[in-house]
Formats: C-alpha cells, sequence, structure tokens
C-alpha cells in the first residue's frame, strides 16, 4: 500500500497520544526505513540500535502524521557551517538523539544559492556593525572612567 523504500526518512508525529505514557520520551519522531528479514521497517534515531522504538511500515501510517523527508541515496551530507550557502528549502535538517546530535542535507545536485550567500553576507556585516557600534559605546564609557581615576575617583568600579 506504502511505497517505501530503504534509506527513507521520515518524520513522525503521533495522531493521537491519549493512551500512551509518555509518547515522545527517548524518541526523535525521525524515521529511518531499514531492511530486515521480515521486511523493511521503520527506526527512530533516537537510540537507533535495538533498544530504539521500531514500526512495521503500516502501523507508522495509522499511528502517526509522516511526513517523508528524504532518502540517504538521494541526497548528500554537508556541514553545519556549509549551510550558508543554500537556501534554507534546499536544506533537509536532522535532529538525532534528541537534537545532542544534527545532521544536514542536500538534494544530490543542488546548487549554491546566490540569495542565500547574499543574505548570509548582509547578517556578516550588520553585525559587524553591531559590534562596532559596541565596541565604540564601551570605548566612551572607559574613557569617561579613565577620567574619572585620573580626577582621583578610585571608589568606582571599572
Amino acid at each position: 500500500m506504502y511505497k517505501v523504500k530503504e534509506n527513507d526518512v521520515y518524520q513522525f508525529r503521533y495522531k493521537d497520544t491519549s493512551d500512551i505514557f509518555e509518547p515522545y520520551h527517548c524518541f526523535d519522531g525521525t524515521l529511518i526505513a531499514e531492511e530486515t528479514n521480515s521486511g523493511i521497517i521503520f527506526k527512530d534515531t533516537y537510540w537507533r540500535g535495538s533498544d530504539g522504538r521500531c514500526f512495521k511500515i503500516d502501523e507508522a501510517f495509522e499511528k502517526g502524521e509522516m511526513k517523508f523527508l528524504c532518502n540517504f541515496g538521494d541526497v548528500d551530507e554537508i556541514d553545519k557551517s556549509q549551510t550558508k550557502y543554500y537556501d534554507t528549502g534546499d536544506i533537509i535538517h536532522l535532529r538525532i538523539h534528541a537534537g545532542y546530535r544534527d545532521r544536514y542535507f542536500i538534494n544530490k545536485g543542488t546548487k549554491r544559492s546566490k540569495e542565500a550567500m547574499l543574505s548570509y553576507c548582509r547578517d556578516k556585516i550588520n553585525d559587524a556593525k553591531s559590534d562596532i557600534r559596541m565596541a565604540e559605546r564601551e570605548m566612551l564609557r572607559y574613557k569617561e572612567k579613565r577620567e574619572e581615576v585620573q580626577n582621583g575617583n578610585t571608589d568606582i568600579y571599572i
């Protein structure tokens, strides 16, 4: 019924949690399709080993809202520092083990985005301007403190 391939990655959210105690405890909700002797199953990324939560394909679609993210065969992994080169819509961000580990992917063949790179440069320029303004204010403050100390006031905090 569902066309799921090995290494498909889905975002999973329970449809109904009324009968489940702490449904998201030790559970990322990022499911990866894995081939087993009995067919494909979904494994959650939180533990990713035999202790992790697993679902049969029909069970996952029945119990949860499933959003397809990617297939690992169709994407290239990139370092977080490389995300500035791509549009946010082209980046697949997986938070694994409750966000203690982040992985970033782009579809194979995705080209760098001129707009994303210009936006990054604008942000860095604005950050630098803000840093300059803060440094100028701090410089003025310490010049005033220096003047007070030169005038004999050693009771001030510097």
